[in-house]
């Protein structure tokens, strides 16, 4: 009885309507399945191998084996790291987008305004309820950080990055580079200083756009085996800006590559939990991936893939696609309520409780 759709998304990894659909429509030739929305119970669906995720291959093919041998060795990371109401831990708060750049639009809702309202929401929980140290890598030049309890967020265009000197946001590909420049010089900044490496956390806030028959939050970590390179760019724009001056080119030990997937996969699981506990929607399979699938390509979005910080994860709140994330996302109560499960998930990886009761109740998110 199950749609084929989400079949395919499961066992493939793929989230981009048009190739769930067109492999959908593959599996369904080859599989002798006439109705792709609901396959008849013990139905046999034949999935190319050289389609499934590799935790679904045979234990003999090689590359299930290299998936086993790279979880055991991420496995082996987890962040010892203590602290009493978030003492010591900066975060440094990133939302996807802005100026020009309004990400993702579906069903009347634009992807950056909701999820910075979010930032705006988490960094206002944590200075006010918590000894964390907050920075973010994009402000609103009207607004400044201030709230918004409304369904309608209109676009102001107002926001720019917090680089030296500030960047307008008006060439949406400098600015995700220039985000990952600006956290280093952070990250940076705050080991001189004297903090504790594995009490910083990065997160970027966003909202996609993936097939409508998903729903819920995905958490991405920076899969080891995906930026395995030296990255950096050169420009006017980077020349202008003295965090891309200061180190142009990043590069990571494989060490440094698998103790950061270990540490970002602990902490995102501790989001996915406080968000289940919280009644945050989270998506049904596999919410926390190590690298994003797009026609046959997977990689690591660059804000993560060239981030210093060993601590680090992008969350998808919501996909915009479907109806029922929209109508979530829009709702300030929802946003709040998302808000407060980072926090307690930040308590929840350094050791403590959450400071506050967790609503039990779940909040479903179905395709439309």
């Amino acid at each position: 009885g199950e749609a084929l759709y989400s079949v395919v998304m499961r066992f493939t990894g793929r989230v981009d309507s048009q190739e769930v659909n067109d492999l959908a429509q593959a599996i369904a030739a080859r599989s002798g399945i006439r109705d792709v929305t609901a396959i008849p119970t013990g139905h046999a669906v034949k999935i190319a191998l050289d389609d499934l995720l590799p935790e679904y291959l045979p234990g003999q093919d090689p590359r299930h084996q290299a998936w086993e041998r790279s979880r055991q060795k991420i496995a082996r990371y987890t962040n010892q790291a203590r602290s009493r109401n978030l003492e010591g831990v900066t975060v440094i708060l990133d939302a996807g987008h802005g100026g020009r750049d309004r990400g993702a639009a579906h069903n009347g809702i634009s992807e950056h305004e909701y999820v910075y309202d979010i930032l705006c929401r988490i960094k206002a929980r944590l200075e006010g309820g918590t000894a964390a140290r907050v920075l973010t890598t994009i402000k609103d030049r009207r607004e400044g950080y201030r709230i918004r309890d409304s369904a309608r967020l209109p676009r102001n265009k107002a926001e720019i990055l917090l680089t030296d000197p500030p960047f307008p946001l008006t060439e949406p590909y400098a600015s995700v580079n220039l985000r990952w420049y600006l956290t280093n010089a952070y990250f940076r900044r705050l080991v001189a200083e004297g903090s504790d490496p594995f009490k910083i956390v990065f997160t970027s806030l966003h909202a996609d756009a993936r097939h409508p028959g998903l729903g819920g939050a995905m958490v991405y970590v920076p899969g080891e085996e995906y930026r395995r390179g030296r990255y950096g760019y050169t420009g006017p724009v980077y020349a202008r800006t003295r965090e891309a001056r200061e180190r142009p080119y990043v590069s990571f030990t494989r060490a440094e590559r698998e103790r950061s997937e270990g540490l970002s996969r602990q902490f995102a699981l501790s989001l996915v939990r406080a968000f289940r506990k919280s009644g945050v929607a989270v998506h049904s399979f596999d919410p926390v991936r190590e690298r994003i699938i797009r026609r046959r390509r997977s990689w690591v979005p660059a804000v993560l893939r060239c981030s210093e910080v060993p601590v680090e994860v992008l969350v998808e709140v919501s996909n915009l696609s479907n109806r029922a994330d929209s109508r979530l996302l829009s709702d300030p109560a929802y946003r709040q309520k998302v808000a407060e499960a980072y926090v307690d998930a930040l308590h929840l990886y350094y050791g403590e409780s959450p400071p506050r009761p967790a609503q039990s109740r779940m909040v479903t998110s179905r395709g439309n």
